[in-house]
């Protein structure tokens, strides 16, 4: 008899994907890993309603790791505009460590000098929309 195995991948997610906010659904069913902040290697930057992540920086970032099949990470993919490796992505998925192995995230593929200026300090987007949050009713 043989089983019919899927493959999994491990995807760190950074943004939008994560608990409680609008574009978590897509991850609904799949299974959490945990949690992690990265070493402060990268910068964390507000393009308007979702984050971009940069590499060399000096930002540590918060991230939730889950395990997902082919098909959602084509959704994933989807989402992210990566379309392969292709310089007109809007992201490209890298692989990048963590404390649970090697997984894949996603770095913004645009011009990075023009958004510098929205750099996310803490690094942690989820914290950062609740504040821009409150002091837009402020």
């Amino acid at each position: 008899m043989t089983e019919n195995l899927v493959k999994k991948v491990k995807v760190a997610v950074y943004g939008s994907l994560r608990k409680g906010l609008h574009n978590h659904s897509l991850l609904n069913g799949e299974t959490f890993v945990g949690q992690f902040e990265t070493d402060p290697e990268f910068s964390l930057v507000d393009l308007g309603s979702f984050p971009g992540l940069l590499k060399d920086g000096n930002t540590a970032v918060l991230m939730e790791v889950y395990e997902v099949d082919a098909t959602k990470l084509k959704r994933l993919d989807g989402l992210e505009g990566y379309r392969g490796k292709n310089s007109n992505n809007f992201y490209n998925r890298e692989k990048i460590e963590s404390p649970f192995g090697p997984l894949f995230t996603y770095f913004y593929n645009k011009n990075s000098e023009l958004i510098k200026a929205n750099i996310i300090s803490t690094g942690d987007w989820t914290d950062y929309v609740r504040t821009k949050k409150i002091r837009s009713f402020i």
